[in-house]
């Protein structure tokens, strides 16, 4: 018997290829659409009983049920960009900008009318622009500290990435609505209020570096203590609608190398994640690493090597687990998965170095779902 998002494949495929030539040159309407790649999981009345028995309910709209927002571009993003963890992909790829939010105008009429948020005043939305926040991030999990220098990024694909700005490092991936600019009320002061849910929480909210000189360095820093290299914030910038932040990595008043990244949501047919983007412009010839898993991860790590420019590995067990990530370069980079975590040792002969790390936050025990992305990025 096929497994659910095999089944989810292979029909998508079907659908895609089998459609009117007309129909794709004048852009399908919100139900054409709907029909045709969402009532197999979803029900042709937006109940959650499609064809396809997942192994977990699907979303049932009738219920006003929708995981990232209820509105017309919440909608139309989490159909462009997929769910990650889950059996919902992309459609990027196979909708236009128009069918996308055709299909969210038709998906939202299956539901309750929902009233007006009271603080709709204060939400921002991310529309075709990335919008850019820094303020109090309230604690991230239970237990955390909060983070006065916070640092939140929204995406136009409905992600928001929101960081530890101290030493800046990364601390969870949202996706859904932006952030409420609780500040404004009253004399201001207040934390911000990220809207969208967690698709992935980087070590519980209190991550360790990303760019150390060893592992062991890695392995004791957590946030607000010190490390080797302290990554300082020094700039955002919109480019292109891509988000771009810059930072210093120091080792004391050293500058070892400046790094830009940008995020952006990524999927496969069934598989759906986010993409970072690492630009590296090395200043000194320190030993310089980027570990992108948590540690210590316990377990027995899977990888393959893809090409001299592509390796790929997933984390069954630990604290990482149910992780898949790939790594990619225009250049060979000397990729690692080990007991300290998976990275990528950054070359010290070469002055700028670009790499992207994929990450793919499956539910545990996940296994034919790293199947599949082994079928998809193997040559």
């Amino acid at each position: 018997m096929l497994n659910p998002w095999t089944s989810i494949r292979m029909l998508l495929t079907a659908t895609l290829v089998t459609l009117p030539a007309v129909a794709q040159e004048r852009g399908r309407s919100g139900e054409e659409v709907y029909k045709q790649l969402c009532a197999v999981c979803h029900g042709d009345n937006g109940d959650g009983k499609g064809l396809i028995q997942l192994d977990r309910p699907a979303r049932s709209f009738r219920e006003g049920g929708f995981s990232f927002g209820n509105t017309k571009e919440a909608i139309s993003r989490t159909v462009a960009a997929g769910i990650g963890g889950t059996p919902m992909p992309g459609f990027a790829a196979m909708l236009s900008d128009a069918e996308l939010e055709a299909v969210a105008e038709y998906v939202i009429t299956f539901g309750p009318k929902q009233p007006e948020s009271p603080d709709a005043a204060m939400r921002l939305i991310v529309g075709r622009r990335p919008q850019v926040v820094r303020g109090y991030l309230p604690s991230i999990a239970s237990g955390k500290k909060g983070h006065p220098r916070g640092l939140l990024v929204g995406t136009v694909d409905g992600l928001s990435w929101e960081y530890a700005a101290d030493d800046l490092r990364l601390l969870a991936v949202r996706q859904g609505e932006f952030v409420s600019r609780e500040d404004w009320k009253g004399r201001g002061g207040a934390p911000l209020k990220p809207l969208g849910r967690i698709v992935h929480l980087r070590e519980g909210g209190e991550p360790t570096a990303e760019f150390v000189e060893t592992p062991s360095a890695r392995l004791s820093s957590r946030v607000m203590h010190p490390t080797a290299y302290r990554r300082v914030l020094k700039a955002t910038e919109i480019l292109d609608r891509r988000a771009w932040v810059e930072s210093e990595v120091m080792e004391g008043e050293t500058s070892i190398a400046t790094v830009r990244e940008s995020g952006e949501a990524f999927s496969l047919s069934t598989v759906a994640g986010y993409r970072r983007t690492f630009q590296v412009e090395r200043h000194a010839d320190n030993a310089l690493h980027f570990f992108a898993s948590s540690s210590p991860l316990g377990g027995e790590l899977e990888s393959v090597l893809i090409d001299s420019e592509g390796f790929l590995c997933f984390v069954p067990t630990g604290e990482d687990a149910g992780t898949a990530y790939l790594f990619q370069a225009r250049t060979a980079l000397d990729c690692t998965a080990s007991d300290h975590g998976v990275s990528v040792k950054i070359p010290v002969g070469k002055v700028s170095t670009d790499f992207t790390v994929t990450v793919f936050p499956l539910p545990v025990g996940a296994n034919e779902s790293w199947e599949q992305i082994k079928k998809e990025v193997m040559p």
